[in-house]
């Protein structure tokens, strides 16, 4: 395919009908080619920045789940409960209680009942039910049973939410 057109401009009066002056343009495939560049490119960055922070929120997961590790290994549970408590909140990394435990859970099975046990009372003392109540059935699934304590937290938060 040509890169380029040419235009040719007639005189009137010549009775060989030369060309006088050519005009070069250029093609419309050139033209296209280069909006699709351009948009291939905006559209390679925006995906490229949406990676990037996909990536970031996955590690400052991971970091999240780490120090939680380390602060029960501590026995610090009382400065757990506080960051676990930050981690339920809506501008978290984590997207529910139950993202949370999955995540931990496979990082550290070895704290799994301490920690389950924690998160179950803490979102059921911040009247998150429906989210208490997916993690309950996780636990059930996992074969993890919340102490009669955070039990009743979560009965307590049914009936304080009238449900």
């Amino acid at each position: 395919m040509a890169n380029r057109v040419g235009l040719s401009k007639f005189s009137v009066g010549s009775t060989l009908n030369r060309p006088q002056k050519s005009l070069s343009l250029p093609s419309c495939n050139s033209l296209c080619s280069i909006a699709e560049k351009q948009e291939s490119t905006s559209t390679n960055n925006s995906t490229t920045d949406i990676q990037t922070h996909e990536q970031g929120q996955e590690q400052a997961r991971h970091e999240h789940v780490r120090k939680l590790q380390n602060l029960l290994q501590q026995g610090r549970t009382g400065t757990a409960r506080s960051f676990i408590r930050s981690l339920l909140r809506p501008k978290s990394p984590f997207s529910s209680p139950s993202h949370l435990y999955t995540l931990f859970s496979l990082s550290s099975p070895s704290m799994k009942l301490i920690f389950s046990d924690m998160l179950f009372s803490i979102s059921s003392e911040s009247n998150m039910v429906s989210e208490s109540a997916e993690l309950y059935m996780l636990m059930k699934k996992d074969g993890v049973q919340p102490s009669i304590a955070s039990v009743n937290l979560f009965l307590e938060s049914l009936v304080s939410t009238k449900r």
